[in-house]
């Protein structure tokens, strides 16, 4: 498995500088084979952001534990408004929204647009950054949610804001986008 650093996504990453989700790339080499290949994926992105973002960045691969999910679920938008989300107790309220999450798991839409710091990001901003990362839609891809409790860069996140871990397969381009989101204030 190698990144794929040429990506025409990492320039459009590079034009949402607010973003407080961490991204990876990278291109499956061999056949694709279920869950090994995301927990594969899950490797290399986590090596990355020890050599690159984190030094002192600890984790255990073995503890993590995947769940397959629904892609297009992943990728949606909440019906109602929101804004100045938080969480507590394991759920995501925001002006009547209530949206029950396991073990304090931030919604991908939520990382994404509502970081602790805030950010300037719409719900147009959302839908066109991930028609560049999954430019087939969520049709095809395969999906797993993955446990925050076999790394210290989930630590921040479970301290308030909550904490993330995806990895999502696209068949068509034969390539799996690692996403991961920790943060406090």
């Amino acid at each position: 498995m190698y990144e794929l650093k040429d990506d025409v996504f990492y320039e459009v990453l590079a034009r949402y500088p607010e973003i407080r989700v961490d991204y990876c790339l990278l291109k499956n080499e061999g056949p694709y084979r279920g869950e090994e290949t995301h927990r594969l994926a899950l490797a290399y992105a986590f090596h990355k952001l020890k050599q690159e973002e984190c030094g002192d960045l600890t984790y255990e691969l073995g503890k993590a534990k995947a769940r397959p999910i629904d892609p297009a679920a992943l990728l949606a938008l909440p019906e109602k408004p929101w804004r100045k989300s938080y969480i507590i107790k394991g759920s995501i309220r925001a002006e009547g929204l209530d949206i029950t999450s396991d073990g304090g798991e931030v919604p991908y839409w939520n990382a994404f647009l509502e970081p602790p710091c805030g950010c300037h990001y719409g719900p147009e901003d959302f839908t066109s950054f991930n028609a560049v990362l999954f430019p087939g839609g969520p049709e095809k891809l395969i999906a797993y949610s993955w446990s925050t409790d076999w790394s210290d860069y989930f630590d921040d996140g479970h301290e308030w804001w909550g904490a993330s871990c995806w990895s999502v397969y696209d068949p068509d381009l034969d390539r799996v986008a690692v996403i991961s989101a920790s943060a406090t204030d």
